[in-house]
C-alpha cells in the first residue's frame, strides 16, 4: 500500500476539498445508507426462534439453523463495523478541522458552528453506530442460543448414560427423569425470545457525540 500523501489545508477551499473527498469515501462504503432498512429486516429474520424444551432431534435442527444465522450475521458484522468506524473517524476529522477556519470568537461558538456545518456527517455516523450495535446484539443473542442448545445436548447424553446404569430400577429412572426435566427447564429459560430491536433500550453509546 502506498504511503498516504500529506495534503496542505490552508484555506476554506482546501478544507472543502477534504470534505468532498470524505464524501466520496463514505459513498464507497457498504452497506449503503439507503440499504440500512433492508439490513435491519434481514437481521430480524436471522434472529432464530428456538423451542424452550426441544426434543433431541429438534435440537440438532435448531443448532444448524442458529449456526447458519451466525455465519450470515458474522458477514454483516464485518461490513457494518468498518462502516461505523470510518464514518466516525471522518466525522471527527471534519468537525475538529473546521475550527481552524471558523470566524467565531470563542471555542464554544466554534464547536457549535462545527456541529451545525457537519450535521450530515454526524447524523450519518450515528446511523452507522446504531446499525453496528443492532448487529452485535443479534450476534450475542445467537451465541447465547447456540450455547444453551449445546448444553441441552450434554444433558440428553448424560441422561442416556444414567438410564443405562439404572435400568430395571423404577426409583432411579424417576430421579433421572426429574433431573433431566429440571435441567431442561432451566436451560429453556435462557431461550426466551428477546424483545424486538425497536423496543430494546441500549446502554451507553459507543461514541458519545455530546461529550466531544
Amino acid at each position: 500500500m502506498a504511503t498516504p500523501a500529506v495534503e496542505k489545508v490552508e484555506s476554506v477551499d482546501d478544507f472543502q476539498r477534504i470534505v468532498d473527498k470524505s464524501s466520496q469515501l463514505l459513498v464507497s462504503l457498504g452497506p449503503a445508507e439507503e440499504d440500512y432498512s433492508k439490513t435491519y429486516d434481514e437481521l430480524r429474520n436471522l434472529n432464530v426462534v428456538v423451542s424452550p424444551n426441544p426434543s433431541l432431534q429438534q435440537i440438532s435442527v435448531e443448532i444448524q439453523k442458529v449456526q447458519s444465522a451466525k455465519d450470515r450475521v458474522s458477514q454483516i458484522l464485518v461490513d457494518v463495523h468498518r462502516n461505523f468506524i470510518v464514518r466516525k473517524r471522518v466525522c471527527e476529522l471534519l468537525r475538529e478541522g473546521w475550527s481552524a477556519f471558523s470566524n467565531q470568537t470563542s471555542a464554544e461558538k466554534r464547536k457549535g458552528e462545527s456541529f451545525l456545518k457537519m450535521r450530515q456527517f454526524i447524523e450519518s455516523a450515528s446511523e452507522a453506530e446504531s446499525l453496528y450495535k443492532a448487529t452485535a446484539h443479534i450476534m450475542k443473542n445467537l451465541d447465547s442460543k447456540h450455547e444453551s442448545l449445546s448444553r441441552q445436548v450434554t444433558v440428553y447424553n448424560l441422561a442416556l448414560k444414567l438410564n443405562d446404569f439404572s435400568s430395571g430400577s423404577f426409583d432411579r429412572n424417576k430421579q433421572v427423569a426429574g433431573a433431566v426435566f429440571g435441567a431442561q427447564k432451566d436451560i429453556g429459560n435462557d431461550l426466551k425470545d428477546d424483545k424486538d430491536l425497536d423496543d430494546k433500550k441500549d446502554g451507553e453509546d459507543l461514541y458519545e457525540w455530546d461529550k466531544k
